[in-house]
C-alpha cells in the first residue's frame, strides 16, 4: 500500500504543470466499508485517509526592476519586475514586494536570478537563491526610492522600521487607493485604479 502510494504521489506531483487545474496535494482514502468502520475518527480527523501537500511549484526568473504602488494609508509597496514566467496557462510578471523590510532583506541586483513560487492561486512569491551567478552578479544593490512616485513628497520610515510612508493626505495615488477601498466596501465591483484614472474621478464628490 504504502508503494502504491508513493507511486501515485510522484506521477501526481509530475502531472501538475500539465494539468487544466491546480491542485497543491493529494488526499488518499481507503473505500472498504469495514476498514473505514475499524479505523474511525480521531478529533474529528479521519484515520482511514492520508493528506500528502506538495511544495510549491518553483520557476526561475530574472530581476528587472521594481515600481511602487502607494496605499490609502501612505504604505509604499515595491513590485518586483522579472521576465515573464508562465503557470497554468497565465503570464506573470511581477509580484509585490510587500514591504520596505523585505525589500532590505531581498537585497536584489538588475540581473539577479530570482525563484518564482507559486502556490495555489495566490500571487507568485519570489525568493533570491544563493547561487554562483548572483555572488558574481557586479551590479549595485537597488536602493528603495526616497520621494513617493506619485506626489514627489519625502518619504518617511515607519515607527516599526519596516515600512516607508507617505505622508501626503492628497497625494493622488492615495486618494485613488481610498476610493477603490471604499468602493469595494459598497460593493460596486470592476473600479479599480485603471477604470478610475481613466474617468478622472477621485472622490465622490
Amino acid at each position: 500500500v504504502l508503494f502504491q502510494i508513493k507511486r501515485f504521489v510522484e506521477e501526481a506531483e509530475y502531472m501538475r504543470p500539465f494539468m487544466p487545474f491546480m491542485y497543491d496535494g493529494i488526499v488518499i482514502s481507503y473505500l472498504d466499508e469495514d476498514i473505514i468502520t475499524k479505523l474511525g475518527r480521531t478529533n474529528a480527523v479521519n484515520q482511514y485517509s492520508v493528506a500528502v501537500k506538495f511544495n510549491p511549484i518553483v520557476k526561475q526568473s530574472v530581476f528587472r526592476g521594481y515600481s511602487y504602488t502607494i496605499g490609502q494609508d501612505g504604505s509604499i509597496t515595491p513590485m518586483i519586475h522579472y521576465d515573464p514566467v508562465e503557470f497554468y496557462g497565465t503570464i506573470h510578471d511581477k509580484s509585490s514586494g510587500h514591504s520596505y523590510e523585505r525589500f532590505k532583506n531581498l537585497g536584489l541586483r538588475i540581473g539577479d536570478i530570482i525563484n518564482i513560487e507559486y502556490t495555489n492561486d495566490v500571487m507568485p512569491y519570489v525568493t533570491k537563491p544563493d547561487n554562483s551567478h548572483n555572488s558574481n552578479n557586479t551590479n549595485p544593490i537597488v536602493e528603495f526610492i526616497e520621494f513617493c512616485p506619485s506626489c514627489n513628497g519625502k518619504l518617511t520610515l515607519s515607527k516599526t522600521g519596516k515600512t516607508m510612508l507617505c505622508n501626503n493626505i492628497e497625494c493622488p495615488e492615495r486618494n485613488i487607493s481610498r476610493m477603490i477601498g471604499m468602493l469595494q466596501k459598497l460593493n460596486l465591483k470592476d473600479f479599480a485604479e485603471a477604470s478610475l484614472t481613466a474617468i478622472a474621478k477621485f472622490s465622490l464628490s
